[in-house]
């Protein structure tokens, strides 16, 4: 077996029948699919038990609802394939012949441990970003774990790249090596994020490549684009932390670090503000305390910033997003 396609499903049964068949479709046919059922309440189970009847190689397994990470590390477990390859169950692969290029290029490029292919965005089955060609011109290939921080998209939000690494897994073929002592965090959301942080450590080299295609779709109810919620963003903090560190542990741009530093003080104000004292992130203020001295390369904001002191700084900007808030809502 050359690849093993890992879906988690969680009450997808608009959507799972779509995502096997573009899997079942794909030109390249030495696979397995894993589907890990996280307590589903709806049919979803029993479509995609339906599917393992018909086609050997899609195996359904059911568990307690635990989570996407728990889910995957599931599978993870049961892989037999070279290759690993994530897909979202309300998302498809939409290009018949993605995993074959996919596994053609890993073929001729030895040195390449994760390749990510070209991938369109839609809401609601609209295209976003439809102005953007989903066909990269030309392969890059990332040499250095420097390369790898400074391209994800979380970097992105601060000094935006050509060529931009989704930190989800979706959209990627990776060489199942990785993943030998590697998980995702359990009971996490944005537990992608952490993750790929830790797969950097073991990774020689990613490319981008121009051939294949994913269809990622943001679907309302799903664990990112529901409504916000304290917890979630806890979450998404503890994963943004991680993202600092390893930026500061392997990147010398020690301007993009207090830009980034920067960032996520005003993201973590913002949540400050929207849930006031139902925010609980204790450990990972203390760590951006800790980091502060990275406020010394930003020029004027940094220097205010450490006059005022980082929670003085946090509870300020919470105020004005408070009275910004206001501002609006009486408009």
């Amino acid at each position: 077996m050359q690849v093993s396609i890992i879906v988690p499903a969680y009450n997808v049964s608009n959507y799972i029948g779509v995502c096997i068949d573009s899997i079942r479709r794909q030109s390249f046919s030495n696979w397995e699919l894993i589907i890990i059922d996280d307590g589903s309440t709806d049919n979803s189970l029993d479509i995609c038990q339906r599917y393992s009847e018909v086609d050997s190689r899609i195996r359904v397994i059911h568990q307690h609802n635990s989570g996407q990470g728990t889910a995957r590390n599931h599978a993870l477990t049961l892989a037999s394939g070279e290759y690993i390859c994530f897909v979202d169950a309300d998302d498809l692969l939409i290009d018949e012949n993605t995993l074959a290029k996919s596994v053609e290029y890993f073929d001729n490029n030895s040195e390449i441990d994760i390749i990510q292919f070209p991938y369109i965005r839609f809401k609601d089955h609209q295209e976003l970003n439809s102005s953007e060609k989903p066909f990269y011109e030309n392969i890059t290939v990332l040499n250095s774990k420097k390369e790898f921080i400074e391209h994800t998209d979380i970097i992105n939000s601060v000094r935006p790249t050509e060529k931009v690494l989704k930190t989800a897994p979706w959209g990627k073929l990776y060489r199942t090596r990785l993943f030998n002592d590697i998980r995702f965090p359990e009971r996490m959301v944005f537990e992608d994020t952490y993750m790929f942080c830790n797969l950097f450590e073991k990774t020689n080299k990613i490319a981008f490549v121009n051939t294949g295609l994913y269809g990622n779709f943001e679907r309302v109810g799903s664990t990112t684009c529901g409504a916000p919620a304290a917890w979630k963003m806890e979450d998404k903090i503890k994963a943004f932390c991680k993202i600092f560190a390893t930026l500061q542990k392997y990147s010398p741009d020690k301007y993009l670090h207090s830009q980034f530093y920067i960032w996520l003080l005003n993201l973590i104000s913002a949540f400050y503000s929207m849930f006031g004292k139902n925010f609980h992130i204790e450990d990972e203020l203390s760590f951006i305390i800790s980091r502060k001295s990275c406020l010394h390369h930003s020029g004027a904001l940094g220097r205010i910033i450490l006059t005022l002191g980082i929670s003085n700084y946090i509870r300020l900007r919470s105020s004005y997003y408070n009275a910004k808030a206001l501002f609006i809502k009486k408009r």
